[in-house]
């Protein structure tokens, strides 16, 4: 359904730029786990699930204060 003052076209040329940026972040994300997965094999370092999701709580804990303090501001 197209908004007001949309036109099919622009709807349409829209809708493929979200789609070939979503294509690029979907290979660049996939670029970055594969160098990532061969310099853990070279260097022998690993990082366990544990320790990433330990380190993801601790950012959106932070994140989460940061937003509160913005809000409150």
């Amino acid at each position: 359904m197209l908004r007001e003052g949309e036109t099919l076209s622009g709807f349409m040329l829209a809708s493929l730029q979200d789609s070939i940026a979503r294509r690029r972040d979907q290979q660049e994300f996939i670029e970055r786990g594969l160098k990532s997965a061969a310099n853990a094999r070279r260097t022998g370092q690993y990082v366990t699930a544990d320790e990433v999701v330990k380190q993801l709580s601790v950012r959106l804990k932070q994140a989460r204060v940061g937003s509160t303090s913005r809000t409150r501001g």
